[in-house]
């Protein structure tokens, strides 16, 4: 038993031509809904999110900043943030030993050594 090969029709302009009109709609129809979510998401959406800013701007209390305290924190975090000369001549090469602390006590044991003299 032998196949037919599939015989297609050919597709020419006259055949083509009732579609034309439905064609044309869909076309025109899917650029109006392109259309409509271009508007609503450009402006419509905008214009929403300005009435919000505008009624949040009418009940949130603005507070005044205080200058002076703004430039005495940022005065003491420069202040902090500066090295003692002495400590970064010592410091920027890691391979110099750093000099020991010495007790006046010779017997004096790891907790006198550790605290913290005023």
């Amino acid at each position: 038993m032998k196949l037919k090969p599939l015989q297609l029709p050919k597709i020419t302009l006259r055949r083509l031509l009732p579609w034309l009109p439905l064609a044309s709609f869909v076309a025109m129809f899917i650029l109006l809904l392109g259309l409509i979510y271009f508007l609503y998401r450009n402006f419509y959406q905008t214009i929403a999110q300005i009435k919000v800013v505008y009624i949040l701007r009418t009940q949130v209390a603005l507070n005044q900043v205080d200058v002076l305290l703004y430039k005495n924190v940022t005065a003491a975090w420069e202040n902090k943030k500066k090295i003692d000369p002495i400590v970064e001549q010592i410091t920027h090469d890691p391979f110099v030993v750093l000099p020991e602390e010495k007790t006046q006590d010779l017997n004096a044991g790891l907790n006198q050594a550790n605290q913290i003299v005023p």
